[in-house]
């Protein structure tokens, strides 16, 4: 090889050499559409690749579903019901209806007391011309789980019973055990109110014509209606729901009840009474049955609860 071979194979070599080494340090360009380096997830030094994904998915708003959005919807919608539902109350209504032809009201003699100069009737079985039946009782059997003290509040601090043309007034009363209970006499002959209760004490004080009235309160309610008399006038009788709390009702003329103020909410026994029956036993209203016991069981909603008529069979009626 001659002299000025070896110097242009020099240069040829040199060439080389510095193109490979400034051509190694250049970037390639991305692919079209793949993410920049701006863009794309840095790792730092001592954080895994796993960090850094997470990172990233954080960065994204999270995508709710349709089938996500409704489960919270109805998850809500119940809470929200059952937070409407406390603390609020509710009415029970009705009628109570005897079915069948109901019999006259018999008359009574009282003519072994001259003082007793009133006509009277039986009112043991009084049924209106559409067949309600008044006197009925309906009361709440099962313990409240909270009672409305606004309601109780707003009850007389006293009640009456009053001895009056030789029979009792009121026939029928709910008498809560905070109230004291004025065993009166207003007749110009003599009384005594003898009371049979089963928790309380038994009293029979004797009323004089035109006296004072005895006071008497009970401290325990009581399962039925407890059963008041006059000895000296054996046909005279009252009685008396005896409650601690005020759920409970008494029908009125047309055989109409309400029960206000009960805890919403609730499934609530409530049990059905008649002088003339006791229980009013399988006692049929809108969407149920009594048992054989006159026992219901109802689901109490916020406003009105209307059972509409609750129809009874005469023939669980003494005659």
């Amino acid at each position: 090889m001659t002299q000025l071979h070896r110097v242009s194979y020099g240069f040829v070599l040199l060439a080389a050499l510095l193109v490979g080494v400034y051509g190694c340090g250049q970037k390639a360009s991305p692919p079209e559409g793949a993410p920049s380096d701006a863009s794309a997830p840095q790792v730092k030094q001592g954080e895994s690749e796993s960090a850094a994904e997470a990172e990233a998915d954080m960065a994204e708003p999270a995508e709710e579903t349709e089938e996500t959005a409704e489960e919270t919807t109805e998850e809500t919608t119940e809470e929200t019901t059952a937070d409407e539902s406390a603390g609020e109350w509710g009415t029970l209504t009705g009628r109570i209806v005897y079915e069948g032809d109901a019999p006259d009201p018999q008359p009574i003699d009282t003519s072994k007391d001259p003082n007793c100069t009133e006509k009277l009737t039986a009112e043991n079985l009084l049924v209106g011309a559409d067949g309600g039946l008044k006197n009925a009782v309906v009361m709440l059997r099962s313990d409240p789980p909270k009672v409305n003290e606004e309601l109780v509040a707003s009850e007389p601090a006293e009640v009456t019973l009053d001895n009056k043309n030789c029979r009792f007034e009121p026939h029928v009363q709910v008498v809560l055990t905070s109230q004291k209970l004025l065993l009166k006499n207003s007749d110009p002959t003599g009384h005594n109110s003898n009371l049979s209760p089963i928790k309380n004490t038994a009293i029979n004080p004797v009323l004089a014509a035109g006296g004072e009235p005895i006071e008497y309160q009970f401290s325990s309610p009581e399962a039925i209606p407890v059963r008041v008399g006059c000895n000296i006038h054996p046909w005279m009788a009252a009685f008396l729901v005896v409650r601690e709390d005020p759920y409970a009702a008494v029908t009125a003329e047309d055989g109409t009840f309400t029960i206000k103020d009960l805890p919403a909410g609730e499934e609530l026994e409530f049990r059905l009474w008649h002088e003339g029956s006791g229980y009013l036993a399988n006692a049929e209203y809108k969407g149920g049955k009594a048992d054989r016991r006159g026992t219901v069981k109802l689901k109490i909603k916020p406003g009105t609860n209307d059972l509409g008529d609750i129809k009874v069979s005469n023939t669980i009626f003494k005659n």
